[in-house]
């Protein structure tokens, strides 16, 4: 029995020798907490979540303790939200050949078409008719001679002007017949001053004129027939070459 008991009171004995060494010798708790330094999430409304690496005091009693909305850790990162990159708007494109019936308009550009040649239709051969006797008579009074030819109905299309100093050069697209007649006159003059005629209509004239400024037009012809004119272009006396229309 008395050994029993000396076993019990010495156990205790170590037991409580051990339990002092490892109070004494561990620091508290608290020293702990506060020698260590914690991630939280502080949230407020309306702003961004911010992580912050604090010690126990500025964690738990600042935050935790304080916010119901922070938390222990750090905040979980924002997902950016990708910006949307703008659809370009294709600019619309325009002619640009200022040969083109659409000159500065949208649109590729557009040329009048041509005109086809007509096929020639061979002319029968004609019956020859017995010779009569001639008979002379008074000679009457003078008719007026009368064109054969059919006047075209088209005016050239895209009829414009260069000018430079006493340089003019006229240019249009031909839509019908095989010459071409050009008229000008003084801006105010009533009635035209001028001709080139019976030019090829090929397109394109060189006239020279002194330096007064001028109104010009085309007139399409065919054979000795002139059809209807273009509208009129007035120029003016220039330096460098300069387009009018």
């Amino acid at each position: 029995m008395k050994n029993k008991l000396l076993l019990l009171g010495f156990a205790g004995l170590v037991t409580g020798v051990l339990g002092g060494i490892l109070l004494f010798s561990s620091p508290p708790v608290e020293e702990v907490e506060a020698t260590t330094k914690w991630w939280i999430c502080h949230r407020e409304p309306q702003k961004q979540d911010i992580s912050l690496y604090l010690d126990w005091n500025g964690a738990y009693n600042g935050h935790i303790k304080k916010h119901d909305d922070d938390s222990w850790g750090k905040c979980p990162e924002p997902t950016p939200t990708p910006t949307p990159e703008p659809t370009p708007t294709p600019e619309p494109e325009y002619c640009k050949d200022e040969e083109a019936i659409n000159y500065k308009e949208e649109g590729e550009c557009e040329y009048p078409e041509e005109e086809p040649t007509p096929t020639p239709t061979p002319s029968p051969e004609p019956t020859p008719q017995p010779k009569q006797e001639e008979h002379r008579s008074e000679p009457g009074p003078a008719s007026a001679p009368q064109c054969p030819d059919t006047a075209p109905v088209k005016t050239g299309a895209n009829f414009h002007i260069y000018r430079k100093g006493t340089q003019v050069i006229a240019k249009w697209w031909p839509t019908e017949g095989d010459k071409a007649n050009i008229y000008y006159k003084q801006v105010d003059s009533p009635s035209w001053q001028h001709a080139v005629r019976d030019v090829p209509n090929d397109g394109e004239e060189t006239i020279i004129v002194d330096g007064q400024d001028y109104t010009f037009a085309l007139q399409q012809a065919r054979g000795c027939a002139g059809g209807p004119l273009t509208n009129d272009v007035v120029d003016g006396d220039t330096t460098g070459w300069v387009l009018f229309r």
